[in-house]
């Protein structure tokens, strides 16, 4: 909450003053008094300079249209340290009311770090004194359950000099390649939406640490002053325990100890834990079987291959770790069958029943796409039905999930069945919450599409930008699915960065099969803070010509991303040529602004809601009419929903593999199809997609 601001070393004062016509100006200067009028309705922002976090610097002027939570809370006189942690903090609450041109700085919230206060300063200052293997990388075999592997004698005993915060809750842990993210969020939510006090830690971060660790009955970071507080309070045992160890404790173990203190002081009742690498020798894995409510395992693949031991059957042992005696078990899934019998075998040695989400009976699938607030969402079925040690039973119609694709449908299916087993033992968890979560869980750089606004404010008129952080063969073929499937006709500008140890070359090819672009832009951005796993943009270029050469993709190389600046929608040569562009260039921003460009030229006009960004579609002026289709199916697919009729052509088109043919556009039940519907004077094309 805003008010969080009233306690700490803070400068100066805001006072509340009726409000006024036009926004409130403020005097230059670091330390200046700012004021804020309120009223329910209408919240004139800050006006001033807010170099260092503004897009090259953009004032801060306009208004936020106030939404139900700020309508909750009276801001009153509070203590701030400058006018840009009042603005991130009024816009982490408030962004999604943001009016123009006040919404330039919604861009804010998705591409830069928040100005940490001082307080979360102090204990990153702390942090950033120990080993980082987030920066530096982890060394081989680490997270293996080997004398090679991270002792997790050390973190034990930095919890028993906590006196074991971890001990006095209940927990869930997830484990996995991918997924376990977004897993947690949901089941968070879940749980949360049912009026719990939920801890939820999850790694890493996108613009402060505080994102990591979230406590209460609402989804946002825990406050910057119970973090501090919490640490200065734990301060003394924590040199102790560095000094005791000699050093060897790491940044990622003292955040874990801090997150679990934390968890504990505020009486959460229930706490939500992510592990960060592998499971069996993770700094999470402290929890004993009392404390353990279930274990969660959502997908194994080959990702931190040579820290897991270097092969899947390695990885799979590693994440089974986190199994613990006679508490259950939930596999998201779908697992290669030796690998799901390596985790089975675990779960038996240790009588643990096992929960299989994607098990044969559970037939959830999509079965629509729409849009809410210009912002895409998919309609699922969530059908699950096991009759086994534990039986879990949940029927969920026109669920409407904003995080998008059957990945995403996916660990929501996996969270549900977690809540599920819970339920089971005991704790009250509805229908009616399960739907209500799922429906509002959104995550940072997850499928994520920019509002027009944000878009505008990075000088990207009329262009679409997702942003995504698929950095696997397998999150890379998920984000292929996914555009395929909301905007399968779109040209596309692809802008990349990744760090040295992941599969560049499978990232690329999966890619590249998959979708059509006009350009791909390599860049590079710092990693945890630090360029030390940077892959350069030379190395990516090279790996991408590599991908397509060996596909026979044919594409221009240009050496940088200076290179385009004479791309002019006049010239022929730019606009005609269709060959994809490969360059690099940095920084982010220039490349989106680059890739805006080739669009534009590509078109020969002003582009219509094209798509680019770290990762974006769209193409010409047909868009709007094919979004005015598809939201008219939308609406008359939605309408449908109490009547056999939708259960009557969903069977039908799954029917076309077995004679009747309808024409390929999006997966039902495996296959492709699509619906054809006569229009007025016209025919129309609409999509339906089902699994």
């Amino acid at each position: 909450m805003v008010t969080d601001l009233r306690s700490g070393p803070y400068l100066k004062k805001i006072s509340i003053f009726p409000l006024k016509e036009g926004p409130v100006r403020s005097k230059p200067g670091k330390n200046r008094t700012l004021r804020v009028p309120v009223r329910s309705g209408l919240v004139p922002l800050l006006t001033g300079p807010v170099s260092g976090l503004g897009i090259c610097g953009y004032p801060v002027r306009g208004f936020i249209r106030s939404g139900p939570v700020l309508d909750r809370h009276y801001l009153g006189d509070f203590n701030v340290w400058s006018n840009e942690q009042v603005l991130m903090e009024v816009l982490n609450y408030a962004h999604r009311y943001l009016k123009s041109p006040g919404r330039k700085l919604g861009c804010i919230r998705m591409l830069c770090a928040l100005s940490e206060s001082p307080q979360t300063k102090e204990v990153v200052d702390y942090l950033d004194n120990l080993k980082n293997y987030e920066k530096s990388g982890v060394p081989e075999n680490a997270g293996t359950d080997s004398s090679d592997g991270f002792d997790l004698g050390r973190m034990r005993r930095l919890m028993d000099r906590l006196g074991n915060p971890q001990s006095k809750y209940k927990v869930v842990h997830i484990a996995g390649t991918k997924g376990k993210g977004s897993t947690s969020a949901f089941l968070s939510n879940i749980l949360r939406a049912e009026g719990y006090f939920v801890g939820c830690y999850t790694s890493p971060h996108v613009r402060t640490i505080r994102e990591r660790m979230s406590v209460g009955t609402r989804e946002t970071p825990v406050s910057a002053a119970k973090l501090h507080s919490t640490y200065q309070r734990i301060r003394k045992i924590l040199d102790q325990a560095v000094a005791h160890e000699h050093g060897f404790l790491s940044h990622f173990e003292v955040l874990t100890a801090l997150a679990f203190t934390v968890f504990a002081d505020q009486n959460v009742d229930i706490a939500v834990v992510e592990a960060g690498l592998g499971g069996a020798r993770d700094a999470t894995n402290i929890i004993s079987s009392s404390e353990l409510a279930a274990a969660v395992i959502t997908t194994i693949g080959k990702e931190h291959l040579a820290a897991l031991g270097g092969s899947l059957e390695s990885i799979a042992l590693a994440k089974s770790g986190i199994i613990k005696h006679s508490c259950p078990v939930i596999l998201g899934g779908p697992f290669l069958p030796h690998i799901e019998q390596i985790i089975r075998n675990r779960a038996l040695a240790m009588c643990s029943p096992v929960i299989f989400a994607s098990e044969v009976g559970n037939k959830s699938r999509i079965t629509g796409f729409g849009s809410v607030n210009e912002k895409p969402r998919q309609s699922c079925d969530i059908l699950i039905e096991i009759e086994k040690k534990i039986p879990l039973s949940i029927q969920l119609l026109d669920v409407n999930i904003s995080m998008l694709g059957y990945h995403q449908l996916q660990n929501a299916v996996t969270a549900t069945c977690v809540a599920l087993c819970l339920r089971d033992q005991g704790w009250k968890i509805s229908d009616v919450s399960i739907r209500s979560a799922l429906e509002n869980t959104q995550l940072l750089g997850r499928s994520q599409f920019l509002m027009k606004e944000e878009v505008e404010a990075l000088g990207l008129h009329g262009s679409m930008v997702l942003l995504d952080g698929a950095h696997t063969r397998e999150s890379a073929k998920a984000l292929v699915n996914t555009i395929s499937a909301i905007h399968q006709d779109s040209m596309l500008v692809l802008v990349v960065a990744m760090a040295t140890d992941k599969d560049h070359s499978g990232f690329a090819k999966e890619l590249v099969m998959g979708l059509s672009f006009e350009a791909v832009l390599l860049t590079e951005v710092n990693i945890a803070g630090s360029n030390s796993r940077i892959a350069s943009a030379v190395l990516l270029r090279d790996v991408w010509t590599e991908a397509c050469t060996e596909l026979g993709v044919k594409f221009t190389h240009e050496d940088t991303i200076d290179d385009l600046k004479s791309l002019d929608a006049a010239d022929p040569s730019t606009t005609t040529s269709g060959q994809m562009i490969l360059a690099t260039g940095s920084p982010v921003l220039s490349c989106l602004r680059a890739g805006h460009k080739i669009l534009q030229a590509r078109t020969g006009k002003k582009p219509v809601d094209e798509m680019m960004g770290l990762v974006g579609g769209g193409n010409g002026g047909s868009r709007e009419q094919r979004a005015w289709q598809r939201w008219w199916w939308w609406l008359w697919w939605q309408s449908t929903k109490e009547c056999g009729f939708r259960r009557w052509l969903l069977d039908l088109c799954a029917g076309s593999r077995s004679g009747w043919r309808v024409p390929a556009d999006l997966g039902i039940g495996g296959s492709s199809a699509v619906l054809r519907k006569a229009g007025v004077g016209s025919r129309r094309w609409f999509k339906v997609a089902a699994r």
